[in-house]
């Protein structure tokens, strides 16, 4: 039984090594944390809780969030434009779809989102989201740009909470 390799321990190995891209190895890891929102016992289905800004050349490795117990309530952790650049929605599930809120919640977010499945996650968040979102328009020109990371309600609060979340993401050195 041998030693299966990914290509980029292959790429390290070989005679010269092979430059990798620096989103998939050696990158820098950082956090955006400590993000508490409270969430309104009278917050309704689309309403849009923004709690990142995060550069489009990042690659999101996931999302860690903690909600007190609620009566009712999900939603979908998306990407939108920033206020500076229209504000509107690009793709408004794109990282994790109808994430629960009516259990206490602490930990990893499933990323169950169309640019966080299997054969994007090594993208970075541009070209991931140039792929799922229709007429995005979005180009490695643009990849300078930030994009907001926000929770948008899928269905209505019951109760009213906090509700905490961090993101982690790698950004090429």
């Amino acid at each position: 039984m041998g030693v299966i390799y990914t290509q980029n321990m292959t790429d390290r190995d070989a005679t010269p090594p092979v430059k990798q891209n620096t989103l998939k190895a050696r990158g820098t890891l950082r956090c955006d944390s400590a993000n508490i929102l409270p969430v309104d016992a009278t917050a309704t289905a689309d309403t849009v809780y923004a709690f990142f800004r995060i550069p489009a050349r990042a690659r999101v490795l996931g999302i860690v969030q903690t909600n007190a117990t609620m009566t009712t309530g999900a939603g979908d952790w998306g990407v939108y434009r920033t206020t500076a650049n229209g504000g509107t929605v690009i793709d408004r599930d794109a990282l994790s779809v109808n994430v629960t809120l009516t259990a206490q919640g602490t930990g990893w977010v499933q990323p169950t989102g169309a640019a966080a499945a299997a054969g994007r996650r090594h993208m970075p968040l541009w070209q991931a989201l140039n792929t799922v979102a229709t007429g995005a328009g979005l180009t490695e020109a643009l990849s300078d740009s930030e994009y907001d990371i926000c929770f948008t309600l899928s269905t209505a609060i019951g109760t009213e909470a906090q509700l905490d979340a961090s993101i982690l993401y790698v950004l090429p050195e």
